[in-house]
């Protein structure tokens, strides 16, 4: 990897101790908070780059890209896909994509590729005109999965970080082209969030692969936090939360543990399951199932289709809150907080209910 990329790093060791978790049902959230500095958003952030074509997530894609407009015979939505954590691989994109460019009833999904990785000749490189001119007229930024650390380093050398973000608006803002759709999974998940638990160390991630690498080489890495462009704050993102990669380690295991040795403490663990999305709208979180029919991946998975919440208690125990497609959604702002997992935690010790 070059070196202009290495950031301070926090590196995920083995648990120690066992996590305790307090099951609960999400039944009794507060809906009438302001939905203040996250109105604005839209995400939906998969656990798998694959995942961004399981029916059900992509028509959550194109339902808030269509932001309530008439879907209209011609209706067509713009989707520009950032490929650069695969170093702008054509299989990649089409893998992750292919749901949106083959429709064959509106809305329609016009996509274009951005490359913009070192592995595009310096003279073909687009300028940065064009890249701001392509992001501020998408409806929908698609991220790919792979190399997290790479991606977001490159898009920062660039001015990228700050093109999107003029596009993603503030609440308060014009809303000249419609708010835009951010998304992706795995890496394309992890972008949005302020910090994500990744597999960028993995070698077979990097920019240049050393052909000679052994089965154990492959498999011998660390999950490393990395930060993402932090659109939902003080958050630890976990795509693949199901499941265990190549290097043998659980993510749910791993990620507790960077989530105890975080120097924030009050940092929230956002999981990510394989086949479920993460979706922000309106100021609030929820959860798309995609269906158990995902397949594919180079990992093992359990595939329950839900995202988690955890944070570190005060007596360093874990509180875990499963979120699945059917429950209430949840404000953004209570996601963020531990505070109010903390009342839910002391809510469900007064009245007994753990179920």
């Amino acid at each position: 990897m070059p070196s202009s990329l290495v950031q301070p790093l926090i590196l995920s060791v083995a648990l120690v101790t066992a996590s305790f978790s307090i099951p609960a049902v999400v039944d009794s959230f507060e809906t009438s908070s302001s939905m203040g500095p996250f109105s604005h958003l839209r995400v939906v952030a998969a656990g798998r780059g694959r995942s961004m074509c399981l029916p059900p997530i992509v028509d959550k894609v194109l339902d808030l890209a269509q932001g309530g407009r008439p879907v209209t015979e011609d209706a067509t939505l713009r989707l520009l896909y950032l490929g650069t954590a695969t170093y702008d691989e054509d299989d990649a994109f089409q893998a992750q994509t292919h749901a949106y460019s083959s429709r064959t009833a509106p809305p329609y999904v016009d996509v274009k590729k951005l490359d913009v990785s070192e592995c595009v000749p310096i003279d073909q490189l687009p300028s940065k005109d064009d890249m701001s001119t392509h992001i501020q007229t998408a409806d929908i930024i698609m991220v790919s999965g792979g190399n997290t650390l790479y991606a977001v380093n490159r898009w920062k050398q660039l001015g990228m970080d700050r093109m999107i973000r003029q596009r993603v608006g503030s609440p308060s803002g014009e809303d000249t082209n419609g708010r835009v759709v951010l998304c992706g999974g795995s890496a394309g998940a992890i972008a949005w969030f302020s910090h994500g638990h990744s597999d960028s160390m993995d070698p077979t991630t990097f920019l240049n692969v050393d052909p000679h690498l052994t089965d154990e080489q492959k498999a011998d890495w660390s999950y490393i936090r990395v930060d993402g462009l932090g659109y939902i704050p003080n958050t630890l993102c976990v795509p693949h939360y199901d499941a265990t990669q190549s290097n043998g380690l659980p993510r749910t295991q791993d990620s507790d543990e960077m989530l105890r040795q975080a120097e924030n403490k009050h940092l929230v663990c956002v999981g990510i399951d394989e086949n479920a999305a993460f979706v922000v709208n309106d100021g609030y979180f929820s959860v798309v199932a995609g269906g158990s029919n995902g397949g594919g991946g180079d990992s093992t998975s359990m595939t329950s289709e839900c995202c988690h919440v955890k944070i570190v208690q005060d007596d360093g125990q874990f509180f875990h809150q499963m979120v699945r497609a059917e429950d209430p959604a949840i404000p953004i702002e209570s996601l963020i907080d531990t505070n109010h997992w903390k009342s839910r935690i002391d809510a469900i010790g007064k009245s007994g209910n753990t179920a």
